[in-house]
This record gives structure tokens, sequence and C-alpha cells, in this order.
């Protein structure tokens, strides 16, 4: 019900344009993870488990998430009952600030994809080329990245204490500290050598994510009328790959389910270069630009 009004409302207040599908998109992208999560508070998982059940055997690894997800459930649960008749409205007011918000941040990023098109226009050298479109990364790729990295290290941070205690255990009823004289086989040493993992993997997560957030945000791909240009941009790497039409054999869009609901895919180039092709991920508005790319190489073939 939200949605259906919200979208009626946005076309009223803001004037219809291409862009305003986008925002709309990521606003139903939030609700429906927002939606997902009230599904969270009719789980209620077991931590209790019979003698001679096989999940008893593995109690300790199984209980510390179960209790994450029931306390979590709980939580969710206690919000919604607090709020009563007050949700529908309050989720309807939601909707539309976080939409005005994503609108006025697209139409930012729509600003600053102006000036970099411009700039890399200037820095052509032939003028008979026009541009037809130039657009950064979509950032839903970083997203799913961050969601599941974050979920790896909840996982760790759950499962590594267990896990140390389990080998301490080992240690101390083998009596190996005594029979080879090891000194650092104590109960803290264990747990800090597991916690330094965990920061390790940490940091690595924090790492990977950063890379992948400016690589999105300062990618770039370009279509003119004779080449496609993509520029991609790491922590310490800048590449500038220039592709005549010409010189494409094949074009492959893909798509999984999920970025199907969110329009955007990767598009696998193979150029006359032997065993040479270039994959470019987390393109938005793929359908589009798509089309614009096939029509743009039909055009090509048709002056050859």
């Amino acid at each position: 019900i939200s949605l259906f009004f919200t979208f009626g409302i946005t076309k009223y207040f803001f004037k219809y344009e291409t862009r305003l599908s986008r925002p709309f998109t990521l606003n139903c992208f939030i609700f429906a993870v927002i939606l997902i999560n009230t599904f969270i508070i009719n789980i209620k998982i077991p931590t209790v488990f019979k003698a001679e059940s096989i999940l008893n055997s593995f109690k300790d690894f199984l209980i510390p998430p179960a209790e994450l997800i029931n306390n979590y459930a709980l939580t969710i649960k206690s919000t919604i009952s607090g709020t009563g008749f007050l949700l529908p409205p309050a989720i309807l007011i939601l909707f539309v600030i976080t939409f005005i918000i994503a609108y006025y941040l697209y139409k930012l990023f729509f600003i600053i994809e102006k000036k970099i098109d411009l700039k890399l226009v200037k820095k052509r050298v032939s003028n008979n080329s026009s541009l037809i479109f130039g657009d950064s990364l979509s950032l839903y790729p970083l997203i799913f990245f961050v969601a599941v990295n974050g979920f790896v290290v909840i996982l760790l941070s759950l499962e590594l204490p267990v896990i140390a205690k389990i080998i301490y255990t080992l240690f101390k009823t083998l009596e190996v500290e005594s029979i080879f004289k090891i000194t650092l086989l104590s109960e803290t040493n264990i747990k800090l050598f597991f916690n330094i993992i965990l920061y390790a993997v940490i940091i690595a997560a924090l790492y990977k994510s950063l890379k992948k957030l400016v690589y999105q945000l300062f990618s770039h791909m370009m279509l003119f009328n004779d080449e496609i240009i993509i520029i991609e941009n790491n922590l310490f790497i800048h590449s500038e790959t220039r592709i005549p039409l010409n010189r494409i054999n094949s074009i492959k869009f893909t798509q999984n389910i999920v970025e199907k609901l969110l329009d955007i895919g990767s598009i696998v180039i193979e150029t006359s270069d032997k065993g040479n092709s270039i994959t470019i991920r987390g393109i938005s508005g793929i359908k589009n630009k798509n089309k614009l790319i096939m029509e743009k190489i039909k055009v090509g073939i048709q002056q050859i």
C-alpha cells in the first residue's frame, strides 16, 4: 500500500523523468529488506536439543547464532508492537522521506557524472565523435558485497570462541602442554590467537569494501558513436580501456534474478583480438544501455 501511494505522491511533487525510476527502485529495495525483516518475527529457533539428536553434537556451534537470531526477532517484534496503529502512516512517511533523500542523491550523482563526461570528452582527440551516454557503476554490488562480508564477520565472531574452547579442551585432555613442554597453549593464548584471526578478517573485509566502494564510485563507462571507453579506478590503480565498435565481435549481457529487479547487470565484450574479452559488472539501467550499444554496433556494421 505504501509503495502504491508513494509512487503517486512522487509523480505529483516531481516532474516525471527517467532518473525518477532509479531512486524509486532504490527505495523499493530498502523497503523490501525491511519487509523481509518483518517475517523474522515469526522465527523461533530452538536452543535446546534432545540428547539422542544429531544436532545435540553440534549444539555449541548452533546455539550462539540461534540466540542472536531469536534476540533480533524479539527486538523487531517489540518495535512493531510498540508503534501500534501508527505503523502504516509511519511507513508511508518514512518511504516518502527516504525517496526524497534518494532522489536528490541521484540528482547529485547525475551532475557529477555530467561533469566527468564533459571532462573526458574534452580529452578525446577525435572531433567527429559524439557522446551517447556516460554513467558510473551501480552501488548495489557494493551493498551485497558488504552484506556478505558482514555476515561472515558476525558468524566468525560467534563461532571462533567455540572453536578456541574446543581446541583448548582437546589440548588439555591430551596433555599436549606437559608432554611437549609448550607453555603457550594456555586458554588465554588460544583465545588471543583466534581473536587475531577475527581482527585480520575484519581488516581484510574493510579493505576490500573500501576498494569496492572506490571502484563503484569512480569507475565510469562511456559510449560514443565510434567506441566504448571504460575507466576503472581502484585504490592505487587507474586504467582506461578504449574499444572501437568496429572491433567488437560479440556482446553478452548477463543478469541474475535480483539484478533483473534492480535493472543492473554485467556486460561481456569480446573483441577481434584472440582470446580478449572485457567484463564490466554493476551497470545500472542495463536494458536501455544494451539497446543503445546494439544500435550503434549495427550502424557501424552498415557503414563497413
